[in-house]
């Protein structure tokens, strides 16, 4: 039965050691997905980088224009004043000379009558008296007109002068605004830029969080498995002693008692006894605790022996259930076709497999696997195979 105990153990470090292989090589693949989301992270900083790169040559060229607009701006502006400072002496020099105009106008009125050539014609006392005014009046004329043409010109002057100095500042002020628009889509731009680089950075520094707790995760499943490894091992090491210590065992019981028998003889009264003599530790019902795990209710009837002492079938029948169980140890339960089933508990070795058994016949070896303080056979009779609706074996076998 060590050697089945020791069996199911393997297999269940062997489980153990497949869902740790499973475990670790899930943590693998979520460590490369940690690898790919963060080389999607640093191929998006890269082209981020190449963004705020191209930013700060744009930026630096809007710096350059933004100062050459600047001094553009000034220089402008030291046009604009002298113009302006121009203007300032043509209107004086347009208002002195219009005053000028209407002094002259006015004098004109007072000292001549009539400004017509027959009026100077029939007031000349002489053809060189008609001369000499009409020279006079032309004289006074031409002199007027050139006044007038340059008070002209120079109204025309102010006028350009002017326009001059409005296009000049008005298109300076254009520059300056389309410098600000341009400035402060540069500094969204950034601002945006920024704002990415800090979003980047923080999803760089989770994704890498996660890949270092998942490094852990699979530094943790590597352990547990070199641990479940050596368990197996060791396991492994136990198994093959105990078939050793066994094999010792079966030989020095063969030597000592002989071959054990196939059966022992029938009796005609239907339960015959386990055991080849009957020798009571235990009886079924109330009793107290030996071991502290086995409850105070006996379902059997104990009967002491020598380790490897053969046990019978008590009837004929067939194998209902046979295997091992913590409490019980090495069981086998015979189903025997009439409603009764009996039990044979803490067996060193079971002997039968699945199929029919005749009365008499071995079915295992007497020993003290599972819940047992030491060698003895605890057999029990049942009507069902369930481990329920115990009967006391005492009065059947008549101890």
């Amino acid at each position: 039965m060590k050697r089945h105990l020791l069996l199911a153990g393997a297999l269940i470090f062997g489980f153990a050691l497949s869902n740790s292989s499973v475990h670790a090589e899930s943590i693998d693949q979520n460590i490369q997905n940690q690898n790919q989301k963060i080389q999607a992270i640093e191929q998006s900083q890269k082209q981020l980088s190449q963004e705020v790169a191209q930013l700060a040559a744009d930026i630096k060229q809007y710096q350059t224009q933004y100062e050459q607009t600047l001094s553009q701006k000034n220089k402008k502006e030291i046009e604009v004043n002298e113009l302006t400072q121009k203007s300032i002496v043509l209107t004086d020099k347009i208002d002195k000379r219009s005053d000028k105009i209407r002094n002259l106008a006015r004098s004109t009125q007072m000292n001549q009558k009539s400004d017509s050539v027959l009026t100077a014609l029939l007031e000349a006392e002489s053809i060189g008296d008609f001369l000499s005014k009409s020279f006079a009046m032309y004289t006074f004329v031409q002199a007027n007109q050139n006044l007038l043409d340059q008070q002209i010109a120079d109204k025309n002057e102010l006028e350009k002068v002017k326009t001059a100095a409005t296009q000049a500042l008005e298109k300076i002020n254009e520059q300056v605004v389309s410098l600000q628009k341009t400035s402060e889509k540069l500094t969204k731009a950034k601002l945006s830029l920024e704002v990415k680089q800090n979003e980047l950075n923080a999803s760089l520094a989770q994704e890498q969080a996660k890949k270092a707790q998942f490094i852990k995760q699979k530094e943790a499943a590597e352990k547990a498995q070199q641990e479940a490894l050596a368990k197996l091992k060791a396991q492994q090491a136990a198994q093959a002693a105990a078939q050793k210590q066994a094999q010792a065992a079966q030989s020095t019981q063969t030597i000592s008692t002989g071959s054990v028998p196939a059966s022992r003889p029938a009796s005609s009264s239907g339960w015959n006894p386990p055991l080849a003599s009957l020798n009571v530790s235990s009886r079924f019902g109330y009793r107290e605790d030996p071991t502290g795990y086995s409850g105070t209710r006996h379902d059997g009837i104990d009967f002491t022996g020598s380790y490897g002492t053969p046990v019978y079938a008590s009837r004929s029948g067939s194998i209902a259930n046979s295997g091992y169980d913590p409490s019980a140890g090495n069981y086998v339960i015979i189903n025997h076709g009439d409603g009764y089933y009996s039990y044979y508990l803490h067996l060193s070795s079971i002997l039968v497999g699945s199929g029919s058994v005749s009365a008499g016949q071995t079915i295992g070896l007497m020993g003290t696997t599972g819940n047992s303080t030491g060698v003895h056979l605890h057999f029990g009779i049942a009507t069902t195979p369930n481990w329920r609706g115990f009967i006391d074996p005492g009065p059947i076998l008549g101890v």
